[in-house]
């Protein structure tokens, strides 16, 4: 039902003639974990499944909330939906790139906001088509421990505690005891803990500490983040433990900043360096020097520890040159060629 309510808002903006439509989720109680969006009903046509927007209310108390649901407010589920050439306007009207090239280009000097924030707040044209149905936002720790499965995942145990949720990423045991209450996360990333009441106030909190992601994903395998430190000389070491899928590559890339020393602890691949393509396995140690070109392919998966020396030491400092595998033996073979 949600997602039927969903493919009905394209009709809704057309039929409106805003420049935005969203969804509003029917309230089942009054809630000060979400926004509130606070339809028109005075300029609504009659027999109508939307309603003009008159103003928005971000996480009130509970008490301004009861009044806001009573007035017939909807929880602002983040659903927008708009027309391209309402954004591709935004974008020129704000002095933003409008390609896909000159976005990326500039995309770490764009402001840190929400699309509510940055767009939907200074829109007058908005429309809302309400949802009644099964819907909660997970955007808290608090509300996200409602939905797991038990008190505790991870290493380590809890005892004696009270509506307690212990999530640990971490490769070290975590004991709580006697804790009410309480949300504790350990991750890569750093520790939280704190009183469920509280887990949606930690944004503002956050944002002024390191943006530097202690753990990530990749379409090859994955990092994690294990050591940095700066130097007295102004230097800067980050040391990283890497994991490559069987199959997968890491793409041939160079650094301007940093120099690159790999351990090899388990499995076999190959390595292109250089224009050169050689293998390697558990116990193998590689440097990579400023500036030479590399790829590191996994025949079965690759475990190693990365060592980064520089400054700055940022995931920015990298120039790519080819993506597959395939087209970095071909390029190696063409420049041996060449030297032969």
């Amino acid at each position: 039902h949600f997602f039927k309510t969903i493919a009905r808002l394209p009709e809704t903006l057309l039929q409106s003639g805003a420049d935005l439509a969203l969804l509003g989720v029917e309230p089942t109680q009054p809630s000060s974990q979400y926004g509130y969006i606070v339809p028109d009903s005075t300029r609504a046509v009659p027999g109508s499944a939307y309603a003009p927007v008159a103003a928005f209310k971000e996480k009130p108390s509970e008490q301004v909330a009861e009044a806001l649901i009573a007035d017939g407010a909807l929880w602002n589920c983040g659903v927008f939906c708009f027309r391209m050439s309402f954004l591709l306007d935004y974008l020129k009207t704000h002095g933003y790139p409008d390609q896909y090239a000159g976005m990326i280009s500039h995309f770490k000097d764009m402001p840190k906001k929400s699309f509510d924030h940055a767009v939907v707040e200074g829109v007058t044209s908005i429309v809302v088509q309400s949802y009644s149905g099964t819907w909660k936002d997970l955007g808290t720790w608090g509300s996200l421990s409602d939905e797991l499965a038990g008190p505790f995942t991870g290493a380590g145990t809890a005892l004696a505690c009270e509506g307690t949720h212990v999530i640990n990423e971490l490769n070290i045991p975590i004991i709580a005891k006697g804790l009410h209450h309480i949300m504790v996360v350990a991750s890569p990333d750093g520790i939280l803990v704190a009183d469920k009441e509280h887990c949606a106030d930690i944004k503002e909190v956050v944002s002024t500490l390191s943006d530097r992601p202690m753990y990530e994903e990749r379409r090859w395998g994955l990092y994690r983040v294990l050591d940095f430190q700066k130097l007295e000389d102004g230097g800067e070491v980050l040391t990283k433990s890497l994991e490559v899928k069987a199959g997968c590559n890491i793409s041939y890339q160079r650094h301007e900043h940093r120099e690159e020393v790999w351990t090899i602890i388990q499995g076999s691949g190959e390595l292109a360096l250089d224009g050169k393509v050689t293998s390697v396995t558990a116990g193998d140690v590689v440097r990579v020097c400023k500036g030479q070109w590399h790829a590191l392919r996994a025949t079965e998966k690759l475990v190693l520890i990365e060592v980064q020396r520089g400054a700055p030491l940022i995931e920015e400092d990298v120039e790519r040159r080819f993506i597959n595998w395939d087209d970095i033996v071909q390029h190696c073979s063409a420049l041996v060629r060449l030297v032969v």
